[in-house]
């Protein structure tokens, strides 16, 4: 564990906390607590149905879409109810409970079980949801992935090591309930400090990008020499995640280690339609009446990257293509060729001369690295700009659910099977809809799924979706183009057959 990160993240989070949210959040874990200590392990056993569907829909974790609580109830109503008590409050140790719960019911996986658990013992038991997995992830947190009880209590040992670190800066008692809501902030939040880190081991660097090994190192070479690339790629195929570890295998290249200070060299800005010339490489603003020149976020690093010549600085442009690259970039469009990287190849820029400075020469050096990403299936945007494309090299990455770097993550998932066959079977019938594989998509959305609760989740609130937006909306055609019989599309299948009684519905 990355204990300096975990004590800047909750100092972070303390700082900025919301007195009134807090309270309400306060008086909505209470609430929970109080409702599920009181099912004691013999009124779970006396529910009625009524009861314990609202004993289910009360969790966070609870998916309103039907299939969740079908799937439940697809196990019989009084297994379910010995189930839940025997997890709560039986006999044997904890993670045997664990285990023969999550074998024998059907639909209940680790968010279910450890929201109940952290519920009935807040002090012990911690929830684990994808949740928990990507903030322990961006601590550095280790700990095995298989799902079973013994990885369960190794998860919950850290939450009580962060909600002792919580407790001690704030001075006040901390729960794991506590523990989750912190979790959940760390997770939200797209920090570059959370994706540039010192981890020097190239192959742990290597097997986090999910393409080829030559492919990688392609990239490497061509970045290295011609300082500016284009990460191209359907939805999910990790273009911002790999532009960041790209950049910590050049430095490791050249340097052969990744300093403390990377973080500090490397900018992250994202095009749209109304970004201009004036947010990239300098402007005018009004002060005391008169107008002053100021940097935008390029000429900064440049800048930056002048003073300190054997340091590399880089900027990642995120969705490159959105913008109008030549009105953003303007007379600097040359200044970023690789060749014309030297003070011979200076220009005047269009506000510097209003600051009187003798020297308004503008270059930009040889230790500036720019990479973009840009995503494939967006057809709102015009084709690419032939200037951007002659001073840029373009990388396609691939969809990794055939790669065995991408399929190793999967190892423990319960729902390997289901992922790789539903997604191989929707990225097939997009490539025969569409005619290209430039509206496939790709497996970012699963690195982190190993239950079938959160996969549900990930197919209702970002699989489909997306596919809703390709399709026009036409939800019967969506029907009618991926419904499978295949075994390992069932759960997917099921989520369309609820897409039908909608429809059918209006």
């Amino acid at each position: 564990m990355n204990k300096l990160l975990v004590q800047q993240k909750i100092e972070e989070y303390l700082a900025n906390l919301d007195k009134e949210n807090s309270e309400l959040e306060l008086e909505e874990r209470e609430e929970k607590k109080k409702f599920y200590q009181g099912y004691s392990k013999e009124k779970i056993l006396n529910m009625t149905e009524e009861e314990l569907d609202n004993y289910i829909k009360k969790l966070w974790m609870y998916n309103p879409f039907h299939i969740s609580l079908k799937r439940i109830k697809e196990n019989g109503f009084d297994k379910v109810k010995q189930g839940f008590a025997y997890l709560l409050y039986g006999d044997d140790d904890l993670a045997s409970r664990w285990n023969t719960v999550y074998k024998d019911l059907k639909g209940v996986g680790p968010s279910m079980m450890s929201e109940l658990l952290a519920h009935i013992y807040p002090y012990e038991c911690i929830v684990f949801n994808a949740t928990t997995r990507k903030a322990y992830s961006r601590f550095g947190i280790k700990y095995s992935n298989k799902n079973d009880g013994k990885s369960y209590l190794e998860v919950c040992e850290y939450g009580k090591e962060i909600g002792s670190m919580i407790s001690e800066k704030s001075d006040k008692p901390c729960d794991l309930l506590l523990v989750d809501y912190f979790l959940y902030e760390v997770s939200k939040k797209k920090d570059i400090d959370n994706d540039i880190n010192t981890n020097s081991d190239v192959d742990d660097i290597r097997n986090s990008i999910y393409q080829e090994d030559g492919f990688i190192d392609d990239i490497i070479e061509v970045f290295d020499e011609k300082k500016n690339i284009i990460l191209a790629g359907v939805p999910g195929v990790g273009k911002t995640h790999i532009a960041f570890d790209i950049i910590k295998l050049l430095e490791l290249k050249q340097k052969h280690s990744i300093s403390s200070d990377l973080i500090n060299r490397v900018v992250f800005t994202q095009f749209h339609q109304s970004y201009g010339y004036e947010e990239f490489v300098e402007g005018v603003v009004l002060n005391d009446g008169k107008l002053v020149s100021v940097d935008g976020i390029f000429k900064k690093l440049v800048d930056d990257a002048l003073k300190n010549e054997n340091l590399n600085y880089y900027i990642i442009i995120d969705e490159i293509n959105r913008g109008n690259v030549s009105k953003v970039f303007g007379e600097l469009l040359m200044c970023i060729e690789a060749d014309k990287r030297k003070p011979k190849y200076s220009v005047k820029l269009m506000y510097s001369k209003m600051r009187n400075e003798e020297k308004i020469d503008f270059y930009v050096p040889e230790n500036v690295y720019i990479i973009g990403t840009m995503n494939t299936a967006d057809r709102s945007l015009e084709p690419i700009d032939y200037a951007l494309r002659r001073r840029f090299s373009f990388f396609h990455l691939k969809t990794a659910f055939g790669n065995f770097k991408f399929l190793k993550t999967l190892e423990e998932s319960v729902v390997k099977n289901q992922i790789i066959g539903t997604m191989n079977h929707i990225n097939k019938k997009l490539r025969e809809q569409f005619g290209s594989d430039n509206f496939n998509i790709g497996h970012s959305y699963f690195i982190e799924c190993f239950d079938e609760e959160e996969y549900i989740r990930i197919l209702k609130y970002d699989i489909i979706p997306l596919l809703r937006e390709y399709m026009l909306n036409d939800d019967e055609e969506i029907c009618k183009v991926f419904k499978s019989t295949d075994s390992n599309v069932s759960i997917f299948n099921e989520l369309l057959e609820g897409l039908e009684k909608n429809e059918s519905k209006e």
